[in-house]
């Protein structure tokens, strides 16, 4: 709990200052005119790259972005996390700005830079590192197909440069209004394995997803990564993972 609560008053802050937004029939969920939107989900564990952040445990994680129709925008991520080590961290913030650009009706792509931080966390661990985002969309309208690059020169730890690649599918169910499935593979290179760790991965996913009323989205993942006991002792293996979003 003592993880969870700081993500809830952050969170909490951002809703309480988005209801006074939306108050405002003048600015409509504008800022320096850009649309604000959020999201704030439960899940029975946050992972990143097919590895848990916060030892196995449920989550609550905050995100908020300010998007330009420019394409300029501005986005913040709040998680709890657990390394289950002596490094003292338990809250994850990263912060981003991008560009987004439509090249046609089907094609959309991003570049963004992340900075990914861990108040409280020990300096030794050298956790906070920055990484540039970059993926291209196209939907093909019975499915979506997308390609993410990511690199970061000096990865978390001070491990050296690493490249993450990624490619996913997601398809509408036909008939089920609201219902889509939705798969990736990943690879995660590091250069330094030693330092951060854990040697080079793989990472997998499959899953459901059902949209609600009132902009709620309940999701079921099978998540996995290429890593095995000898090399990564805990949170590396398969799992189901569950969560529960409200988007604003």
């Amino acid at each position: 709990m003592k993880h969870i609560l700081p993500t809830l008053t952050l969170m909490a802050t951002a809703l309480s200052a988005q209801s006074v937004i939306a108050d405002d029939t003048t600015t409509q969920n504008k800022i320096a005119g850009g649309d604000i939107t959020g999201s704030l989900s439960l899940t029975t564990d946050y992972t990143f790259r097919g590895i848990t952040q916060n030892d196995e445990k449920p989550a609550i994680i905050g995100a908020l972005t300010w998007a330009h129709e420019s394409g300029l925008h501005l986005d913040g991520f709040a998680a709890p996390v657990d390394f289950n080590n002596d490094s003292n961290a338990s809250m994850e913030l990263d912060g981003a700005i991008g560009y987004s650009h439509a090249f046609s009706n089907n094609l959309t792509g991003d570049v963004s830079i992340w900075y990914y931080s861990y108040p409280g966390a020990e300096d030794s661990f050298n956790y906070n590192y920055f990484e540039g985002v970059s993926w291209l969309q196209y939907d093909f309208g019975f499915v979506a197909a997308k390609a993410t690059l990511a690199y970061s020169p000096e990865y978390s730890a001070k491990s050296g440069a690493a490249l993450y690649g990624e490619f996913g599918l997601t398809a509408p169910v036909p008939m089920v209004e609201g219902l889509s499935l939705y798969g990736s593979v990943g690879r995660q290179d590091i250069d330094d394995n030693a330092t951060y760790g854990y040697p080079n991965w793989n990472n997998y996913k499959l899953g459901a997803s059902y949209e609600l009323p009132s902009n709620f989205t309940v999701a079921a993942d099978y998540i996995d990564t290429s890593l095995n006991k000898n090399q990564c002792a805990d949170g590396c293996e398969s799992r189901f993972v569950l969560s529960v979003t409200k988007a604003f």
